[in-house]
């Protein structure tokens, strides 16, 4: 056959084609307030790929952690995640299917003597061929220590001093 027998196709006659790319989302919370000075307070980040999303590609998939003023960042660690001594960022290569969340993070601070008496702490996830990053706020409560004697919402050497100061009157 001659190919000018052949019906040629106008552009509107052609198909078009959805691409699905992994959407992923980011989960922090925190279970009840914090106080001044706290050692070892923690934190659980979730991501979760989108149920209408295709899986993770082999693009790594990065978390990454954005404490305030106010905390100090102690570690993170989670299962299957790969997270580097006192850095503040979690990578991990494997494949996420749509609608399944990855083993969470644990995030381990410390709440500063003289922190707010509110704190926002940011994190975000980006990779696996997500097409943007997401990320997520959890708004901490800070309440007053019981060392903080002076009421001044500063752990300092006088606290220390009164604390010894009652015991001794004991």
């Amino acid at each position: 056959r001659d190919l000018h027998s052949f019906p040629t196709r106008r552009s509107s006659d052609l198909d078009t084609a959805t691409v699905v790319l992994p959407s992923l989302s980011i989960l922090k919370s925190h279970v009840g307030n914090f106080s001044l000075a706290q050692y070892g307070v923690t934190y659980t980040v979730t991501v979760t790929n989108s149920a209408a999303g295709a899986p993770t590609n082999a693009t790594a998939v990065t978390v990454t952690e954005n404490v305030p003023p106010g905390l100090t960042l102690l570690s993170m660690a989670g299962t299957g995640w790969s997270c580097p001594s006192g850095g503040n960022t979690c990578t991990r290569g494997d494949l996420l299917n749509p609608g399944a969340s990855y083993a969470s993070i644990v995030v381990t601070a410390t709440v500063a003597g003289n922190a707010p008496a509110t704190l926002t702490n940011q994190v975000s996830v980006s990779g696996g061929g997500s097409p943007s990053a997401s990320s997520a706020n959890d708004v901490t409560t800070i309440t007053e220590s019981p060392c903080d004697l002076t009421q001044n919402r500063n752990i300092s050497v006088l606290d220390v001093q009164l604390l010894i100061d009652r015991k001794s009157t004991r």
